[in-house]
């Protein structure tokens, strides 16, 4: 799956163009399904 993200290694290509090379990505999905939803996925991405 990681092949089919397309979003991360562009998000570094723009980034590494501009000089900024130490990226950390910190992902939190699901933030629009609902107040439920998105307290779990902020507690996921911050743990």
């Amino acid at each position: 799956m990681a092949a089919l993200d397309h979003q991360e290694s562009y998000l570094l290509t723009a980034l590494g163009f501009i000089g900024l090379t130490d990226v950390t990505i910190i992902r939190a999905e699901g933030l629009a399904l609902g107040e439920e939803a998105k307290a779990t996925a902020l507690a996921g991405a911050k743990a």
